[in-house]
């Protein structure tokens, strides 16, 4: 099984499965809203500051703070 890693190790065009998400309590729920929650598939669409995914045909901007703490394992 492939261990972890954050949205910010990846590099841009890779698509990832999402793990687990380990912000504080505000910005949880919230990136759940957007989609961003636990089996569903991401794409890395710029790294940086902002990091852009792409997830259920939506980009979403994250600053380098969430995109580090956001698991994810590599799609196949």
């Amino acid at each position: 099984m492939t261990s972890p890693n954050t949205l910010s190790e990846l590099s841009a065009g890779t698509e990832a499965i999402l793990a687990n998400a380990t912000c504080g309590t505000d910005e949880g729920p919230l990136l759940r809203a957007m989609g961003l929650e636990p089996g569903e598939r991401v794409r890395i669409a710029r790294q940086g500051e902002p990091c852009i995914v792409e997830v259920r045909g939506t980009r979403i901007g994250l600053s380098r703070d969430i995109s580090c703490q956001v698991q994810v394992t590599p799609a196949t």
